[in-house]
Formats: C-alpha cells, sequence, structure tokens
C-alpha cells in the first residue's frame, strides 16, 4: 500500500463517529485511572516519615496535660486550657501547610488539561495525527534524555512539542467554533487565517513558545523555592501578556488600517456588511486568538508551578518534599511559599483611633476664625464669601484628617504605638497562619541603617526585629494571637526592649507600610481569575488598535494604541509620581505651569486607574486574592470603556466612503 493511501485510511478512521466516541471514552478513562492512582500513591507513607527527621506534629494534649492535679487553682486552669487551645491551633495550622504534600490538584490540574486538549484533538478529526506526534516527540526527548550531553534539551524539546500541538489544536477549534454564516463569523475566521499567515504572528507565536518552555530550565538550581517560584511566574505571566498584548495592538491596527490602504476592504463592505459588524467581526477573531495564546501560555505557567510547588524546599529532603531534615514542623521557604506566595491573601489596614467629633470640630471652627480674621485684616475688608468660608473649612478638615493619621503611624524614639486589626475571625477559624507586613521609614531613609522594632504580642510575647529602612518586611504570625472577637493587638516600639537600645529616630510607617495579611482562597482560583482579567485587558486593547485604525492612518493610530497602552500600564507609577510633583513654591506661590501638568496628568491617571489598579501579574506573584467583587468592577468598567470604543470605531467606519470605484 502506498504512504498516500495509508495516510488517506488513517484520516477516514480519525474522522469517524465511532473512533471519536471509542477514542474519547479511551481517554476519559485513562484520565481517571491516573488521578485515582496518583491519589494513593502520593498519600503512601514516606519512607523514614516518623523518624528523627520528621515534621513533629503537635497533637492534641495528652491526656496528663488535660487532666487537673487535685490542688489546681482556678487561675492555673486557664492557664493550662489556654495553652491545650493553642496547641491545638498550631497543630492545625501546620496539618494545613503539610496536607499540600499530599494534595493531588497539581496533576489533576495537568491530567485534565492533557484530558481537554486530547478530546479537542480527537473531535476535530486528527486524533490519530497527534497520536503519531506525541509517540515521535515522546521518542525524540528520550533519545535526548538518554545521550549525557544533551540531557538538559529533553524537557525543552517535550514542552515545545506540547505548546505548539496544543496551540495548533486549539487554533483548529477556534476556526470550527467560529464556523458558520453571518458576517460576523465570516470576518472573525478570517482574522485567524490572517494571523497565520502574517509572519510577524509567527514570529510573536513562536517567541511565545519557546520561551515558555525555555524559561522553567534557566532559573538558579540553588536558589530558595519561593524565590523560584515568584521569578517564574513574574517573568511567564509578565513576558506573554506583554507579547500577546503587543502582538493583538500590532495586528489590530495593521488588519483594519492596510485593508483601507490596500482597498481589499471594498470586497467586504460591498456585499453590504454593516461598519459594527466589521468592527466586531475583527475583534471577535482577534479575542478568538488571545483566547487561544492564554490558554496555551496559561496552562504552561501553571502546571509548571505546580511543578515547582512539589519540589523539594530549602532545607527539606530531596526525596520527600514537605519532610524537614531537621525534625521542625516546616522549613521557612516552604512557610513562606504556602502562605505568601502560593495563595489568595487578603490585607487588613489597622483601625485608627476615632477623634472626639464635637473636639474634633471645634478645633476647625476655631481655626476657620482664625484665618478670616488674618484674611479680613490683612485685605482691609468686613467680611469674607461663603465659599471662601466653605474652602477654608475643607482644607483645615482634610489637613486635621492627615495629621491623624501621620501621628498614628508615628512613633518617636523608644515610644510605643498600639495598634488594632480587625475583621480576623475567618483567619482563627480556619486556623490560618497570619502576617504582618511592615515598612519603617526614618530620617533619609539610609539604606545601610538597621533598626531594631519590638513587637509585643497577645500572651504577652516579645519579638524583636532588625529591619531596613524603607523595605518592606514580613513578621509570621500564629492564629492564636488574634483575640476572641477577632481582633488582634500588636504593640511596637522603636527600639530593643531586652536590650533597652533605642533606634537613633523616630520611625513612621507610610499608607502601605503596615497591615496584615491572611489567606482566603486558593491559588488555582486565584490564577484563574487573573487570566480572565489579563483576557479583558487584552479586549479593551484589541477594540482600541481597531478603533483607532478605522480613521487614522497605520502610524497615526499605532501611536496612540501604544501610547494608551504604555500609559495605562504605567498607572501606578503616574499615580506615585504625582504624589511627589509639586505644584507651589516654599512659600505657597502657586506654579502655574506645574499645575496645568499636574491637573493633565491627574485627568490621564482617573482614566487608566481601575486598568492600573488590577494589576492581576503583581496579585499572583505576591499571593494577593483577586476577588470577584474586584474582577467584576474592573471588568465593568472595561468593557464600557471597549463598548465606547466599539461605538467611535463603528460610527467612524460608517461616515468613510470604502467602496467608491476610482475609475482606475
Amino acid at each position: 500500500m502506498r504512504l498516500g493511501d495509508v495516510a488517506s485510511t488513517i484520516n477516514r478512521i480519525q474522522s469517524g463517529t465511532r473512533f471519536k466516541i471509542a477514542a474519547s471514552a479511551v481517554v476519559v478513562i485513562l484520565a481517571v485511572v491516573a488521578i485515582v492512582w496518583y491519589a494513593v500513591q502520593n498519600n503512601a507513607p514516606v519512607s523514614g516519615e516518623g523518624g528523627p527527621d520528621a515534621p513533629a506534629a503537635i497533637a492534641p494534649s495528652s491526656p496528663a496535660d488535660t487532666t487537673a492535679p487535685a490542688n489546681e487553682t482556678e487561675e492555673a486552669r486557664h492557664a493550662r486550657e489556654s495553652d491545650h487551645r493553642a496547641d491545638a491551633e498550631i497543630a492545625a495550622v501546620w496539618e494545613g501547610i503539610t496536607s499540600q504534600r499530599t494534595s493531588s490538584v497539581g496533576f489533576a490540574a495537568l491530567v485534565l488539561v492533557l484530558t481537554g486538549v486530547s478530546l479537542v484533538v480527537i473531535w476535530i478529526g486528527l486524533g490519530l495525527t497527534y497520536l503519531a506526534l506525541v509517540v515521535v516527540g515522546g521518542g525524540l526527548a528520550l533519545l535526548l534524555r538518554v545521550i549525557p550531553a544533551t540531557k538538559g534539551a529533553a524537557p525543552i524539546v517535550g514542552g515545545i512539542v506540547f505548546l505548539t500541538a496544543m496551540f495548533t489544536a486549539l487554533m483548529q477549534a477556534a476556526r470550527l467554533l467560529l464556523s458558520g454564516t453571518g458576517p460576523v463569523r465570516a470576518i472573525a475566521r478570517n482574522v485567524l487565517a490572517e494571523s497565520v499567515r502574517l509572519k510577524l504572528s509567527l514570529v510573536a507565536m513562536f517567541l511565545l513558545i519557546v520561551g515558555l518552555a525555555l524559561l522553567p530550565w534557566l532559573l538558579e538550581a540553588d536558589q530558595p523555592l519561593r524565590y523560584r517560584v515568584q521569578a517564574f511566574i513574574q517573568y511567564a505571566i509578565g513576558s506573554s501578556f506583554w507579547l500577546i498584548a503587543l502582538l493583538v495592538l500590532v495586528f489590530c491596527v495593521a488588519s483594519v488600517a492596510f485593508e483601507q490602504r490596500d482597498k481589499t476592504i471594498w470586497q467586504t463592505m460591498t456585499k453590504p456588511v454593516a461598519a459594527w459588524k466589521y468592527v466586531l467581526g475583527k475583534w471577535v477573531g482577534v479575542m478568538t486568538l488571545a483566547a487561544v495564546l492564554l490558554a496555551v501560555s496559561g496552562s504552561a505557567v501553571f502546571l509548571f508551578t505546580e511543578y515547582l510547588r512539589a519540589q523539594p524546599a530549602w532545607g527539606e529532603r530531596a526525596d520527600a518534599p514537605y519532610v524537614p531534615l531537621n525534625g521542625d514542623r516546616a522549613t521557612a521557604d516552604r512557610l513562606v511559599l504556602e502562605n505568601q506566595i502560593l495563595t489568595a491573601r487578603r490585607s487588613i489596614e489597622p483601625v485608627v483611633p476615632e477623634i472626639d467629633p464635637k473636639q474634633l470640630e471645634d478645633n476647625i471652627q476655631r481655626r476657620v476664625q482664625e484665618e478670616i480674621q488674618a484674611s479680613t485684616a490683612a485685605l482691609a475688608v468686613d467680611s469674607i464669601s461663603d465659599t471662601d468660608r466653605q474652602a477654608m473649612y475643607d482644607a483645615f478638615k482634610d489637613e486635621a484628617q492627615k495629621s491623624i493619621n501621620s501621628a498614628f503611624r508615628y512613633i518617636p524614639p523608644t515610644g510605643v504605638q498600639t495598634y488594632r486589626f480587625e475583621g480576623l475571625a475567618d483567619a482563627k477559624a480556619r486556623h490560618k497562619l497570619i502576617t504582618l507586613r511592615y515598612k519603617i521609614n526614618s530620617g533619609a531613609n539610609s539604606p545601610d541603617a538597621l533598626y531594631n522594632v519590638t513587637f509585643v504580642l497577645k500572651g504577652p510575647a516579645l519579638v524583636t526585629k532588625q529591619a531596613a529602612l524603607a523595605q518592606t518586611q514580613v513578621l509570621q504570625l500564629y492564629p492564636t494571637a488574634i483575640d476572641d472577637d477577632g481582633s488582634l493587638t500588636i504593640q511596637i516600639v522603636n527600639g530593643n526592649t531586652e536590650t533597652g537600645v533605642a533606634n537613633p529616630e523616630a520611625i513612621t510607617f507610610p499608607k502601605d507600610g503596615l497591615e496584615i495579611t491572611y489567606s482566603v482562597g486558593t491559588f488555582q482560583a486565584n490564577f484563574v481569575r487573573v487570566m480572565l482579567v489579563l483576557w479583558i485587558k487584552i479586549g479593551f486593547l484589541a477594540m482600541l488598535g481597531i478603533a483607532t485604525a478605522t480613521f487614522l492612518s497605520f502610524p497615526v493610530a499605532s501611536l496612540i494604541s501604544f501610547g494608551t497602552f504604555l500609559t495605562a500600564q504605567s498607572g501606578q507609577y503616574l499615580r506615585q509620581s504625582l504624589d511627589n510633583f509639586s505644584t507651589t513654591t516654599n512659600e505657597g506661590k502657586t506654579l502655574v505651569f506645574n499645575t496645568i501638568v499636574a491637573k493633565i496628568a491627574q485627568a490621564v491617571e482617573w482614566a487608566v486607574r481601575t486598568y492600573a489598579d488590577l494589576s492581576p501579574t503583581r496579585r499572583l506573584v505576591d499571593g494577593i486574592e483577586l476577588s470577584w467583587s474586584s474582577l467584576a468592577w474592573g471588568s465593568g468598567v472595561l468593557l464600557v470603556w471597549t463598548f465606547l470604543l466599539f461605538a467611535i470605531g463603528s460610527f467612524a467606519l460608517s461616515r468613510r466612503e470604502l467602496a467608491t470605484y476610482s475609475g482606475h
């Protein structure tokens, strides 16, 4: 039989419905078997666990601990019961951390991704073709692994083959999804075909796939596991988003602008096709392409992050992750990784103590009267207008509030300040470790200065830390420090109370320099929300490129689109710059030019605030929760902007003479 006949027979078999049903059933059965097998194997006792190197899990107090002595006083009984509850809470905390070793979430996610891709491949009629590709690619990877000189290249080749196969399968599935009648679908299908034809798109896709395959193996193996995980997430997610966003912007602007320049848009608009359908079709096609690219990159990042999570951290046994060498319950590396990075944390700021409202009002009114008397005397007038009076009142009230906040975050040398955090009942009930994040400023924030700071906790317990200035530090706390009402009270001393050594200057906590964080969700759910936000952001950028290209030339539309993108990405830096941008002299004289610049910058910062505040990559790297409410609000605002751009693009395109025959 000739090779062509063999290929024809294989194609006929893999395109048949019976084959698709049978192959799908086999894939699903294999997936279930793999997950069950992994769960059984992973929950088997680790060799040596429970010996001297195993974590000393805190069990509830023994009968000897719970049996009250015959002559025990009431005070001693309360102390013993308190210690018993503390031991139980600490045991629950460590049990939650070490349970990650027996978790099958990462492996199950890998199996589900492979199963999903396999089902897509089967139902688009390429089951046997991809099976052959897997055999050839896997054989090549195994061959490279056997040869010592090429052993390191084996996982890279395997990753490139997997990501390429996944991208090709999803693109084919996207074409089938957009199949059917109607101008919107037809234009969207043409966008997908055009993205493959353009060399720029192919180069970007190649860089994305090869970069994601290479990046995991460029990490320093001698670094703590938490640093490797953070570095991988930051570079992988950040570079993938930037590459996809830039590709989308260039592609959208070029597709619309060049079709008008080359008059190929005539073939579409003379059908006839409404302008809004043309714009919507372009956007749907680009969003489908972006979804495919984000699915490929997101799957690669998520799966390798789970792979890294299952690796031994610093201080753990090489053959048994989560099992420390020194017998402690968990290493510092594992503790930070599980409670600050691979999680979804919520932050709580300290409660500013309330000031007597009547006293505050009296002080403000007194200052207003003093200012009015000084103004009338200087201007030689009898009175001032109600508008000026209200402006004075608002200014003094704002100044008073800032003064209260500044005093609350200020601690003089050897001084002490009490901070109370509320709303931690959930963390106590769920036995979650809490993290105090603090950043201290003092004087000029000398980079070589180290300040001693003492924290007085419930117990009482003293913890003294050396902290560098203007750098965020963390202090892990057990939920036992939380009171029964869900509040946490911490006294912070500017100095070392044990040695009596004071710091040379007062310390202050900036606005974001003192907060309590605790886990409220999982890394997996947070990852899904982050990828959804990235897709919505790209949707906004895609409509921006399409809308500007409907009435501007390629260079001008590109300049506006890229300028808007860079401005939106740097929104938080713009806000920080505005805080330090002066619009008055030291004598209080207004700088006109600086004021105009500040007003313009404030308007730009307001326009991109929601886009910048979402910060999905930073949240994922730092383990900060991207809540569904934040997702809904941010997505809603971006969708409104997207709809406005859609309306602008549709209106601009409808007013253009695109299909007028020139006679040449």
